[in-house]
């Protein structure tokens, strides 16, 4: 006789009180970088059967994060409240106006406590089987979710999920994204031209959007920072891209946008073959396509730094222009 076990993360705390994230066997989706398993949130030291809030556990591929020089959750994490610092700035300019309201969800980051497995009397316990890295494949679970991996913790968004606008710049035409691409490129006016908040994704209830794991385009810095946010963000190429397929709408006509006239002609050439690597697609691109245009690492490197360096500085006079905060709220006048 025995029973079964199954994934756990360690505790952490949720609005004061000690939980835990029970997860299914199977991941239900995959990206790049991670499975995502629904699960639900339970207390410490509860009863067993308490339901639990229902929540998505994102566990890290292993892969992925010995290509990173820092655990991979550090960027997601830069990302996320990145982003969450431009959602409240755009909510306070715009939802007054009657605009939809923007929310970011920030992750909880944990790790894995328990991989699930059969438990027997006087036997050890034996893990199961699960779904493996691809569909139709099995592993065992101490190998697909292994003791200490990281996971990122955040509640299951009710609705139909829709990716509204990726970071390759591509509009979601079937879907209500005038908020969406608005807020984008508010990012980048708001920012001075710094970041762009891109990659959007997650439910619209009618009223607000909510997002889940965005992407940030950075030039902070003039550019010394490709990469900050990880590896969709795709640096001064990822807000030329946006800005060459950009259509502004009423919110956001009047807003600081690049001024390509800075770019140096002789750089013009190498730019082009490395935007045209970015191709326009629903999912997330990511960083490793710009070799795709034959330049090499240190050249889309040069490129980035110059490039940035140049639309940045461009920037610094015409945000003084737009007269900044105030700016934003006198355009919606």
């Amino acid at each position: 006789m025995g029973n079964a076990q199954s994934h756990t993360s360690e505790p952490f705390t949720l609005k004061g009180e000690d939980v835990y994230a029970k997860f299914e066997n199977d991941w239900f989706a995959k990206g790049e970088s991670r499975y995502a398993y629904r699960g639900r949130i339970k207390h410490v030291n509860r009863w067993w059967f308490e339901r639990g809030e229902q929540c998505v556990v994102k566990l890290y591929k292993e892969e992925y994060c010995n290509r990173l020089k820092e655990d991979a959750w550090k960027a997601d994490n830069r990302a996320s409240a990145k982003a969450g610092e431009m959602a409240m700035l755009f909510n306070s300019a715009f939802t007054n106006k009657g605009f939809a309201k923007i929310e970011i969800l920030s992750p909880i980051i944990s790790k894995v406590k328990t991989f699930a497995t059969y438990r027997y009397i006087g036997r050890d316990s034996v893990p199961q089987s699960v779904r493996g890295p691809d569909d139709d494949d099995t592993k065992k679970a101490n190998q697909m979710v292994p003791e200490g991996a990281a996971v990122a913790i955040e509640r299951f968004l009710q609705g139909q999920y829709v990716h509204f606008l990726s970071n390759s710049a591509k509009v979601n035409q079937n879907e209500k994204t005038l908020v969406p691409v608005a807020f984008s490129h508010f990012t980048y006016a708001e920012s001075n031209g710094e970041i762009l908040v891109t990659d959007l994704q997650g439910v619209y209830n009618g009223k607000n959007y909510i997002f889940t794991d965005p992407a940030v385009h950075s030039m902070e810095k003039h550019g010394q920072k490709f990469g900050h946010y990880g590896p969709t963000d795709l640096g001064m190429f990822g807000v030329v891209k946006f800005f060459q397929n950009h259509e502004c709408n009423r919110l956001c006509r009047e807003l600081l946008k690049p001024d390509m006239s800075k770019i140096p002609d002789y750089l013009k050439g190498d730019l082009d073959l490395a935007i045209e690597a970015i191709r326009a697609r629903s999912g997330s691109t990511y960083t490793y396509a710009l070799l795709e245009s034959g330049l090499s690492a240190q050249r889309i490197q040069e490129l980035h730094t110059s490039i940035a360096h140049a639309l940045t500085q461009s920037g610094d006079g015409q945000r003084r222009h737009y007269g900044f905060r105030a700016g934003f709220i006198n355009v919606l006048a």
